[in-house]
């Protein structure tokens, strides 16, 4: 994700300064944490980095745009619980010399369907 984030005037969901002033936007900081679930989802899933690049983009730039939707905002909360607990079941798996590969799959495919429902609740947005 790109460093710059646009400043929002967000009344609907504020942003707010943290530690050291920056500022923090909560929608932001849940796709981050399922962008960091997903890279290594998708990379026990055997995924090349450059096929899940666009998947990552796409939602990165609508949330820059600026949105006030509650919708928008619990699909990344779930998407965030959903993604962060099934890399956790995964970890534990590995970490028991289980191939995770499928499992891995599966996850990513539960992944594109939360993400076409997703970009479904930007409604300017074309594929």
């Amino acid at each position: 994700m790109s460093g710059h984030m646009m400043i929002r005037n967000d009344s609907a969901y504020p942003a707010r300064r943290v530690a050291g002033g920056a500022m923090f936007f909560p929608m932001h900081a849940q796709w981050d944490a399922v962008q960091g679930a997903l890279v290594a989802i998708a990379a026990f899933a055997g995924m090349n980095r450059a096929d899940l690049q666009p998947k990552l983009d796409d939602v990165s730039i609508l949330l820059q745009a600026g949105v006030k939707d509650t919708q928008i905002s619990q699909n990344l909360e779930d998407l965030a619980a959903v993604m962060e607990r099934g890399l956790a079941a995964l970890l534990a798996a590995h970490s028991g010399g289980v191939d995770i590969g499928v499992p891995a799959r599966a996850l990513w495919n539960e992944y594109e369907k939360a993400h076409a429902a997703l970009l479904a609740l930007f409604p300017d947005y074309s594929a």
